[in-house]
Formats: C-alpha cells, structure tokens, sequence
C-alpha cells in the first residue's frame, strides 16, 4: 500500500510522465511511417503498398508479444 498521499502523488506524476512519453513516441512512430509511405508510394506507384502494410502490422503484432 501507500505511506501516505505523498507516495500515491508521486506515483501519479509517474504514470503521467510515462503516458505523456509513450503518446511522443506513438506519434514520431506514426509520423515517420506516414512519411516513409509516401515517399515510397511516390517512387514506386505501381507497388501495392498494403503489403507494406501487412508487415509493419505484423511487426507490431509480434513486437508487442515480446
């Protein structure tokens, strides 16, 4: 349990910080993979990007069973 409403403060500031730096690095994520998306979407139009899809999700899919 808590020692007293210090702790449960301190913990809160915690959890805080660590939402507020897992949304940063979601966005950089995102932001990166969109821009990759269309960089390769512009040099190669005939390529079906959804296979590039399917495997960036399957990497999160298998990163987070880790």
């Amino acid at each position: 349990g808590y020692k007293n409403g210090a702790d449960l403060f301190k913990r809160e500031e915690i959890e805080a910080a660590t939402k507020a730096q897992a949304a940063i690095l979601i966005r950089a994520v995102e932001l990166s993979y969109l821009r990759a998306m269309r960089l390769l979407s512009e040099r190669y139009p005939e390529v079906d990007l959804s296979e590039i899809n399917e495997a960036f999700n399957q990497g999160l899919l298998e990163s987070a069973e880790l």
